[in-house]
């Protein structure tokens, strides 16, 4: 049977590759992505300048958002 429950810890994880990788590409200039960041949406989704505290605060909203889902009794299929 297929359990259409997620994990929290699942997807913290997912969501702490995905960040990290979007914030470690910002280290990366082709000329491809220089032109999508010379507009403004998209210099909004990519962002154009690594910051290091930036991995710090995402694993901390990642952590809050953890145990308010562990909390709120893993409402909206998460458990």
């Amino acid at each position: 049977m297929h359990n259409s429950l997620v994990r929290p810890a699942k997807v913290a994880i997912t969501v702490f590759l995905g960040t990290n990788a979007l914030e470690i590409r910002q280290l990366w200039h082709p000329p491809f992505l220089e032109a999508i960041r010379a507009m403004f949406l998209g210099r909004t989704l990519i962002g154009t300048t690594f910051v290091p505290w930036g991995l710090l605060h995402d694993a901390v909203g990642r952590a809050v958002a953890a145990l308010l889902v562990r909390a709120l009794g893993g409402s909206a299929g998460l458990r």
